[in-house]
Formats: C-alpha cells, structure tokens, sequence
C-alpha cells in the first residue's frame, strides 16, 4: 500500500511539474509574441504561436493567436484562413489589403476552436468574449456572404457577448454592441444601459454617444440626447460620420423647438456632405414648413440629386401634404423645370406624371393633358408592359 501511494504522489509531483513548467512555457511565449508585435512582426508573432501550439490546446495562446488574426490579417478567406506579414518602417496593414500578394495561410476556424475549448474550460469567460469578438468581425467583414446566415451570427453575438457582460469580462466593445443590437430590437432602455457602460469604459468612442443620443430620443429625453450627440459631434473626424451627427443634432433641435439651431446644423452637416440626401430632405421640409427664404434653392438643389427617380417626387409630394394647404408651388416649380429637361424623356415625363397627379382633384382636363404628354415621353424609354403606362391609363379612363 506505501508503494502505491509513493507512486501516486510522485506522479502527481511530476504531472504538476509539468503543469508549471507548461505555464512557464506560455507566458514565456506570450512575452515573445507581444515582443513581436510591438515591432509590428505579424507573421513572425503567429507563426511563433502556431508552431508551439498548433493544436490549439492553451487558451491563452489561442486568444493571442486571435488578437492577431482579426486585428493584423493581411488576408482572409471566410476568417477561417489567414495571411499575415511583417510590416516595414513606414508601412500600413492597410495599404496591403485587399493587394495581391504571397501569403502563408494559416487554418484558425476560430469558431470551432474557441467552442472546443469551451466544453473542456467551460468557467472561462474569456472564451464567450473571444467568440463574440469573431463573430462581430465576421458581421462586420461579410455580412451575409458568410457561411452562416446574418441572422445566426447576430444571435451568437448576442450570446457570447452577454455572457461576457454578465460575467464581468466584456470590454466596452462588447456593451456597444450589445447596445447596437437592443436598438435594433427597439428596447431602449436596454440599450441605453449598455452604451452608457460602454462609454464608462472608454469615454473617447463617439459611436457609443451618437447610439446613446438615438436611444435617448426614442425614450423621448431630449435634452439628455442633445448632450450625447454634442459629444459624438466633438469626437468624430471623419467627415461622413460628423455628417451624420449634425442631422441627429438637427433633428433632436427641431425636437426641442430650437428651430435655427436645427437649421444651423442642417448647414453644417452639408458643408461636409454636400450632397447627402437625407440631410437636403431635411433642409427642404424644414425649410418648407418654416417658409425660411432659401426654402426655393433648396428644394431645387434636393431634386436635382435625382430628377429622373420617382422617388425624389414622391417626398416632394409628401413634405408639401404635410405643411402646404395647396400643391400649387411644387406644381409650378415641376413646370419650370420642364423646358430645362425637354429633351430628356424620362425626366420630363416624371415632371408631367407628377404634375398630373398633384392637379387630378382640381383640374382634372388639365392633369389629364399632362399624362399624355408623360406617357409620350415614357413610351421613349421605357418597355409597355411598364407599370407606369396602366396608372396613366387609369387616369385618363376616370370619370366622376
């Protein structure tokens, strides 16, 4: 019986030898790794990672082999194989991608590999935050072209990721988007708490702002919005994205009855977005029920971002139903445009079907006179089984 106890306890000595030294053995490698990586040596670090742990089975050296894959790839297929390289002084990962180029690949089905672990360590949460972070770069990276469906990816997000929160390992990353995901599912307060911790977390990332100032408009506090866009707008540097915060700010103004402020947003959003279209529909339907005096320049600078598509009309339509008693201004103004466009058929007859439509009810010999003309211009440039050409015949075959 001593024997076999001697025994046990010095295989149990020597398997925890081995435990420690195996730890040394990773901690040493990590320190290696991130060596390599501050001297921007991508595939040097991964390939240091790989050739000691090519079976996948520390969970440290996965995670950092993770870091690396999503952060550093040079090249990806599907983020289930990965390219990487050492960069040179002066070079950017950037300014490789998506470049041809020779790459070792290296098979990390990170999915598969973070779920294998999991099973065996199911207490490491670290491993439910790892797994929201690929699924949120392959989202963000393919979309729907992935090998599983958006809707099947969003749902692993949503479950790595509040298994991360609820388990205190979750960065601020990880309560962006699980705010990003609560708007999309229209539970705003939800959202808000978890922006307002991701913005606890790094209060220098203005997206988190920006969404807090959506929820917060949903949940009809608007002065407290007002005060998350204004950050969004001082922390943004992209133009297209400030753009996009000046008609949140424009917007949560006119909430606020702060019409000029709402205007004088509107004006600096197009300074950096000049043609933005849902910035010049704003303007127009500000400027349209406010009567403001470049109420005329600016619906003609909206109409012409896309003359020939129904849809510009349609709006048009609906902002002067909305704040006219009488369509006769848009009906004017679609009739000056029509010498400018004569000889463009699909454009006049959109100002001549319009115009119809928008005269129908007062004057319906006129109106029918201009779907004529629409439908001689439309003929032009567009086959007859066409739905236009039955909506024009309705009209004309109408009768009190």
């Amino acid at each position: 019986m001593m024997l076999i106890r001697i025994g046990v306890f010095v295989g149990l000595f020597m398997l925890l030898q081995l435990s420690q030294a195996s730890a040394v053995d990773v901690q040493s490698l990590l320190q290696k790794s991130a060596a390599l990586k501050e001297q921007r040596q991508y595939a040097s670090a991964y390939h240091l990672l790989d050739s000691l742990d090519r079976g996948n089975r520390y969970t440290d050296i996965v995670l950092e082999k993770l870091d690396i894959a999503l952060n550093f790839y040079v090249t990806s297929i599907m983020h289930q194989f990965f390219g990487f390289e050492n960069l040179a002084p002066g070079q950017e990962i950037d300014s490789l991608r998506g470049k041809p180029g020779k790459y070792n690949l290296y098979i990390f089905k990170a999915d598969e590999v973070l779920d294998s672990l999991l099973l065996h360590h199911p207490e490491d949460y670290r491993l439910h935050k790892a797994l929201g972070d690929y699924y949120y770069e392959v989202y963000l990276r393919y979309g729907e072209e992935w090998l599983q469906s958006m809707e099947e990816v969003t749902i692993k997000i949503d479950q790595h990721y509040s298994k991360a929160a609820q388990y205190g390992v979750g960065d601020f990353e990880t309560y962006f988007v699980l705010g990003f995901l609560r708007l999309g599912e229209s539970k705003w307060q939800d959202a808000a708490g978890f922006l307002d911790k991701s913005i606890d977390l790094n209060p220098l990332y203005p997206a988190a702002y920006y969404n807090m100032a959506y929820a917060l408009l949903q949940l009809n506090q608007v002065e407290d919005a007002l005060s998350y866009g204004k950050a969004a707008w001082q922390l943004y540097k992209e133009d297209a994205m400030k753009a996009d915060v000046a008609r949140m700010l424009s917007v949560l103004f006119d909430e606020d009855m702060q019409v000029d402020s709402a205007v004088f947003y509107l004006k600096q959003g197009l300074k950096l977005a000049p043609d933005d279209y849902y910035l010049l529909k704003d303007y127009v339907d500000i400027s349209v029920r406010e009567q403001l005096p470049e109420r005329d320049s600016i619906r003609l600078e909206f109409y012409l971002l896309a003359p020939d598509n129904p849809t510009i009309y349609n709006v048009l339509t609906d902002i002067y139903m909305a704040h006219e008693d009488s369509f006769e201004p848009l009906i004017n103004f679609f009739q000056e445009l029509l010498p400018v466009f004569k000889e463009q058929d699909k454009v006049a007859g959109n100002l001549q079907f319009f115009s119809g439509q928008l005269l129908f009810e007062s004057n319906q010999e006129r109106a029918k006179q201009m779907f004529m003309t629409a439908k001689a211009h439309f003929e032009k440039v567009f086959p007859a089984d066409n739905g236009v050409f039955a909506i024009i015949d309705q009209y004309l075959n109408y009768k009190e």
